[in-house]
C-alpha cells in the first residue's frame, strides 16, 4: 500500500537536528509527523535535513530538501516552536506545489 511506502522513506530521508534546546517527547513526536507530510509530497528519494537552532530566547527553523529533481530551502525565524514549524512547512510545500506543476 502507499502507506507502507512512504514509512520507509520518510525516517530514513527526513533528518530533524534540535540545536540549544531540548524538546519534549509530544513536541518530538508532533514535529516528526509534519515534517513527514513534507518528506511524501518531495520529489522520490529527497533528503530532506530540518535544523531547529535557539539562540538569545529566538528559535531559528531552516529545511532544506535535496533530490535529483530540485532542490528546495524555507527558514523562519519565531519564539514559538509550532509556528516557526508551521511557517517553514507552509513556505516548502508551496514550492514544492510550484515545482510540479511545472514538472507535471
Amino acid at each position: 500500500t502507499a502507506s507502507q511506502q512512504g514509512e520507509p522513506m520518510s525516517s530514513s530521508n527526513l533528518m530533524i537536528k534540535y540545536q540549544g534546546f531540548k524538546l519534549s517527547d509530544l513536541s518530538r513526536e508532533h514535529i516528526q509527523s509534519l515534517f513527514s507530510g513534507i518528506a511524501e509530497e518531495s520529489p522520490h528519494s529527497a533528503k530532506i535535513n530540518v535544523t531547529f537552532t535557539k539562540k538569545d530566547n529566538l528559535l531559528k527553523g531552516m529545511i532544506h530538501i535535496h533530490s535529483a529533481d530540485g532542490s528546495f530551502f524555507s527558514s523562519a525565524v519565531d519564539n514559538n516552536l509550532k509556528n516557526i514549524s508551521e511557517k517553514i512547512v507552509h513556505q516548502v510545500r508551496r514550492r514544492i506545489e510550484k515545482w510540479k506543476a511545472k514538472h507535471h
